[in-house]
């Protein structure tokens, strides 16, 4: 627990005051020490059972009001309402917390763990104070579509092993029973100790099987997918902006561009504010009034249609690339050690499985110019037992070089590494991408498609330029 505690109608006051002051571009000092606070609260919230069941929390919270009852809840018509309305704060709350954590300690990997500049365009976008739902809106209508496209693509693949666990533990000297989940069963005395205090006690716990995520925390998939869905979004609308060559959208865009409104603006769609616009518009024959309502022409709204259907597929497939990116590079270019430090991305699996890595095959047009994002990253997770001592980032950079057919040169820009470094490592990791060295006996668990670069026997020569 913190060093100050806090009641549980103190907790919901501090966490808006902490999170609304919250800055979106605060440096890496603020954001270490925005997560220490933000942590203590939510272990505070824990303790106060702000995730128990909804039919507990009205209980609790009811009893948090008893000696000093505000005047809503003398009046019964009024009392359900009104705890209603406190729970779901309580939820909110913690809710807002969670993701502000999973926002924080992606930014602090961005910044200070990082292996290239990648990743660093998400920070504008990242809901540091908590409020995705405002992130997401500001993204739009294609925003939004993004972001149900890049849930999907992360969507579970297998299972895990999680750990369900009943605990007693002391408050305001009564013991009180809490439940709660862990995705990693080992470490269950730890976060009963540091949440309910040294006393508490494990009465039962059931290990069980869960729906795998590469992103193993709600918390952070909901911030990775808003940031990249909101990116996506200003990306898009900054390259479609152009208006049409056709003459007479471009005098329906002139008229709108009056109004300070997007040549796509739906006219039709406009309330009485803006009669004299609409009007105007039915005197160039760009609008028509029948029977009561405003009819756009037929060639506008084909094009302002056709933008929108252009516009929401390149959201989509620009959300997604630049994940996949991220994701990527955060394979290749950290050990297993790195990826399992606390400086790493937070919540994604360690050990993904091939089958988690398959969204990445949309890299193959990207900056990147990986032919086969998942196999190339299937092959190097197996191939890291057999890392000849290179840093996880010399390693990944020379197995990429090998693998893509991809010369040391570029591979060193690309990755922000000495040239003259990569080639002594893509040298001594060349035997064992070739099945030749102590890496052989790996590249058997990945599926290989029989192509050239599967056998790696000529995979250090004729590299792309």
């Amino acid at each position: 627990m913190g060093a100050q505690a806090y009641s549980a109608q103190e907790l919901v006051a501090k966490t808006n005051e902490l999170l609304d002051s919250v800055a979106p571009d605060a440096p890496v000092k603020e954001l270490e020490e925005n997560v220490r606070e933000l942590r203590d609260l939510r272990d505070q919230m824990l303790f106060h059972g702000f995730n128990a069941p909804f039919s507990a929390l009205i209980a609790s919270t009811r009893a948090d009001y008893s000696e000093n009852e505000p005047d809503e809840l003398q009046d019964r018509a009024k009392q359900i309402k009104v705890l209603r309305d406190l729970v779901n704060a309580k939820k909110f709350s913690l809710a807002r917390v969670r993701i502000s954590i999973a926002s924080h300690l992606i930014a602090l990997s961005i910044l200070t763990g990082g292996k290239t500049d990648i990743g660093k365009e998400i920070l504008p976008h990242l809901p540091l104070d908590g409020n995705h739902i405002r992130a997401l809106a500001q993204g739009g209508e294609d925003g939004v579509y993004a972001y149900k496209h890049l849930t999907d693509a992360i969507s579970p693949v297998g299972s895990d092993d999680v750990v369900e666990a009943t605990v007693l533990y002391e408050k305001d000297g009564k013991v009180e029973k809490a439940k709660f989940k862990l995705h990693n069963p080992k470490a269950l005395e730890e976060r009963v100790a540091k949440v309910y205090g040294p006393t508490a006690k494990v009465v039962s716990s059931r290990v069980s099987k869960e729906q795998s995520y590469l992103v193993q925390k709600k918390s952070s998939r909901i911030a990775l997918c808003v940031a990249y869905s909101a990116l996506a979004s200003k990306l898009i609308r900054e390259q479609m902006d152009a208006v049409p060559k056709v003459e007479k959208v471009q005098k329906y865009a002139a008229i709108l561009k009056k109004k300070g409104f997007k040549w796509y603006a739906r006219a039709d769609h406009f309330d009485e504010s803006q009669e004299e616009l609409k009007d105007e518009m039915v005197g160039a024959g760009l609008l028509k009034y029948v029977e009561g309502s405003y009819i756009l022409d037929d060639e506008i709204m084909a094009s302002i249609l056709g933008h929108k259907k252009r516009s929401r597929e390149k959201t989509m497939f620009i959300s997604l690339e630049k994940l996949s990116e991220l994701l990527f590079l955060h394979f290749l270019l950290n050990s297993r050690e790195e990826r399992a430090s606390s400086k790493s991305l937070p919540a994604v699996k360690v050990d993904p499985t091939p089958e988690q890595l398959m969204f990445m095959d949309v890299l193959s047009d990207s900056s990147l110019e990986v032919e086969d994002a998942p196999e190339l990253l299937a092959k190097k997770l197996a191939l890291e037992k057999s890392n000849p001592n290179l840093p996880g980032k010399l390693f990944g950079a020379a197995v990429f070089s090998i693998l893509n057919d991809e010369d040391a040169s570029s591979c060193a820009k690309k990755f922000s590494i000495n040239e003259k470094e990569l080639a002594k490592a893509i040298d001594s990791v060349e035997s064992i991408v070739s099945g030749k060295g102590r890496g052989a006996e790996f590249l058997g668990l990945v599926k290989h498609d029989g192509s050239e670069r599967d056998s790696g026997a000529d995979a250090g020569r004729n590299k792309k330029k």
